[in-house]
């Protein structure tokens, strides 16, 4: 699959007054329909994700799909699919454990699924937003006060930046992880804190946020700095912004005590 075709689901379309387009993005199938007055969006699961990425018209939302409905004036003909990030915490589980040695320090490349938005009309207005791949629920950190709901995923968490490939569906983020203690930890799961990082495209095609710096100091219960490296990353190359974060934090860093603890659970 050519670079452009990966990213070809999103970007602006155009569907006049009786129109109905069809998109395929990952799990998801979207129908975007336009009628006087209304907008209509239906939205279908697959179990397994779809590689075809792109629009095409149709007869019509099928009666099977989930329809929501949109009231509008003469607000157009502009469609706008947008990718975001996770509106969540995304906890990441690793397919392979970690140990981290002490006093070492070491950059793993985590990906985590995207959203897509759907903007309408001139000025763009949101209508809905929703995950390319379906995700279940999970909790972070300790109970009730301060953790926090979460989804849960999968990743590799490669070690190796020339090993990414372009994928229409994942953003990848670097995380490094300094061990400044005595003692080495295992690492299992990885707690992105997708809703303060940016997207970007880089010109190969891979989608990148900014990246993450989590220091271990101190003993297990001990607080981590998790720092926010501003930018299309170093590795990534020459690229473009494609969504600023959802949340802001001050500074370009914070410390989550919830966020921290679950990197080395």
């Amino acid at each position: 699959m050519t670079v452009d075709a990966m990213t070809a689901w999103w970007g602006e379309y155009h569907l006049a007054q009786g129109e109905v387009g069809c998109w395929h993005v990952g799990t998801l199938t979207l129908w975007v329909e336009h009628r006087r007055r209304e907008w209509r969006i239906g939205q279908e699961r697959a179990v397994a994700a779809d590689e075809h990425a792109g629009m095409e018209t149709c007869a019509g939302i099928p009666p099977q799909a989930e329809v929501l409905r949109f009231g509008a004036g003469d607000s157009g003909n502009s469609v706008q699919l947008l990718p975001l990030l996770a509106d969540r915490q995304v906890v990441a589980r690793l397919s392979q454990p970690l140990r981290v040695l002490p006093g070492e320090a070491v950059t793993l490349y985590v990906s985590s699924p995207l959203w897509l938005a759907v903007h309408v009309g001139e000025p763009p207005r949101l209508l809905h937003e929703t995950p390319a791949i379906r995700l279940s629920d999970t909790w972070f950190g300790p109970p009730v006060k301060e953790g926090g709901l979460g989804y849960a995923a999968s990743t590799r968490a490669q070690t190796d930046v020339q090993a990414l490939r372009p994928n229409p569906l994942r953003a990848v983020t670097p995380v490094h992880i300094r061990n400044v203690t005595d003692a080495a930890f295992h690492l299992e799961r990885i707690n992105m804190p997708a809703p303060f990082l940016a997207l970007y495209r880089a010109d190969n095609g891979i989608l990148w946020t900014d990246a993450v710096t989590l220091t271990r100091q101190g003993d297990e219960d001990a607080l981590a700095t998790l720092r926010l490296d501003n930018g299309l990353p170093p590795q990534a190359g020459a690229g473009v912004l494609l969504a600023t974060p959802r949340r802001q934090v001050e500074r370009g860093f914070v410390l989550f005590q919830a966020l921290s603890r679950i990197f080395y659970e």
